[in-house]
């Protein structure tokens, strides 16, 4: 567990000794509500320099976009797992466009607007921290 501002930060469950994932529950400290589930994925198309940021949606809601939360929680929860690359790949609704354009408007390598099979206007992102 880590906490990072006004949020604790807690591992629920990785995969064995080799980290090949981190789910992650971020809590408002204090909060009657307020929390978001977020998970961390080593290698998830095979190339060992690249991880992935699920749910990126909820993280980005729960600390209402705030860049310095959003930050801190990543590395927080990057630095409870061993040996993940920094470089990752989030898949966010495009209405979360601006926020993470805002959060990580200098990390950003690519981002690529798509239609997704069930007709919601999606945005992948690759981000370097």
């Amino acid at each position: 567990m880590a906490t990072v501002g006004k949020y604790d930060v807690i591992l629920i469950e990785t995969h064995s000794k080799k980290d090949y994932y981190g789910y992650f529950q971020i809590k408002k400290i204090g909060a009657a509500y307020g929390t978001a589930n977020i998970m961390i994925i080593r290698y998830p198309t095979g190339n060992c320099q690249l991880s992935s940021v699920a749910y990126m949606n909820t993280l980005l809601s729960i600390t209402e976009n705030n860049k310095d939360d959003v930050w801190g929680i990543l590395r927080a929860c990057y630095n409870l797992l061993d040996h993940v690359p920094k470089l990752a790949v989030m898949d966010v609704r495009e209405t979360y466009a601006k926020a993470m354009d805002d959060c990580f408007s200098k990390a950003i390598i690519h981002k690529h607007p798509y239609i997704n099979t069930n007709g919601s206007h999606m945005i992948l992102y690759m981000v370097s921290f």
